[in-house]
């Protein structure tokens, strides 16, 4: 984690030194979403990708191997692939159709990858994007509804998919026959979250300590049936290791972007007068924000906050920080 943050400042100084260097870093994050895209589509048309990466029954990894982080790097660096287009003052329409159209099918693979929690980050990111920026609004808006009408396309067209995303996901929280009751994205995750809630009101102000729920979780006052190495949720897992000392200092930071996010939201609907109009976002810099928004976003299973970046994170990371 220390390698990547001071990896992130060092771009950030050079990215400031030379601001031509932002223009290039652009091309560099869109040719590698580019280079995971197309290496998915061809993993999920032909089985198996350049690097000879076979796909799962039920998912697509692409580059990744047997990491299912594909959607999860898409859906965080989408807004980051809109943040380069909105900087830019001229585009030619040949290029601004091309990216649209690869939005579309970047939507599509991130449904396709079977990771229902980067798909929310996707929904969240695209409202974003559709309520608050100006020169975007109506192009996300279609594409976006082309996306969806392929995915509903695909989700009936291919039982594999349908099973993973429709059947699984219902299964897991409860809507079925055999439930009896809905749970917290699933039993399992409930149990984490029940596990953690306890360990959190041994010790509310500091929590139990960094990385230790995976081992208190075996303990009988805190076992629910749900041990794991982590409670699959970052403020769940701060409240249960670092108390509200550790959980305040990151959803404040949630806490006040949703705040930026909404006066914004504010201020655009009511149309107030030019002398307030520096409480404008520009389209770039709610781009930006949607980045940093959908990563903190407490409602969806994640990995273990503590725990070294995994591929997708290091890339987003490192974009993010740096600006």
């Amino acid at each position: 984690m220390e390698d990547l943050f001071f990896f992130a400042l060092a771009i950030k100084y050079y990215l400031i030194k030379y601001t031509d260097l932002s223009k290039y870093f652009g091309i560099i994050v869109w040719g590698t979403v580019l280079f995971v895209t197309f290496d998915a589509l061809y993993q999920f048309l032909f089985g198996y990708n350049i690097l000879n990466y076979k796909s799962d029954e039920y998912r697509i990894s692409g580059i990744f191997g047997d990491e299912y982080v594909l959607g999860a790097f898409l859906s965080r660096l989408l807004p980051f692939c809109f943040y380069f287009i909105a900087i830019q003052k001229n585009i030619r329409g040949s290029i601004f159709l091309f990216a649209m159209l690869f939005i579309i099918l970047v939507d599509i693979l991130i449904y396709l990858a079977g990771e229902r929690t980067a798909f929310i980050y996707l929904i969240l990111s695209t409202v974003i994007i559709v309520v608050l920026t100006k020169r975007y609004r109506l192009i996300r808006s279609v594409a976006f509804i082309i996306s969806l009408s392929l995915i509903f396309f695909t989700t009936f067209s291919l039982p594999n998919v349908k099973k993973r995303m429709v059947d699984y996901t219902l299964e897991q929280i409860g809507v079925s026959e055999k439930s009896e009751k809905i749970y917290f994205f699933s039993i399992k995750h409930q149990q984490h979250f029940e596990s953690a809630f306890l360990m959190f009101k041994e010790n509310i102000i500091f929590g139990q300590g960094p990385k230790l729920f995976r081992k208190l979780c075996e303990y009988p006052e805190y076992d629910t049936g749900g041990c794991s190495t982590h409670p699959h949720n970052i403020y769940i897992q701060l409240l249960a290791e670092t108390g509200i000392i550790g959980f305040i200092f990151v959803f404040t930071i949630f806490i006040l972007i949703l705040c930026i996010l909404f006066i914004n939201f504010f201020y655009l609907i009511f149309k107030f007068n030019n002398q307030k109009k520096y409480l404008i976002l520009n389209d770039s810099t709610v781009c930006l924000l949607a980045c940093f928004f959908v990563s903190l976003w407490p409602f969806v299973p994640t990995g273990s906050f503590f725990y070294k970046l995994d591929k997708c994170d290091y890339v987003f990371t490192i974009g993010i920080l740096s600006f």
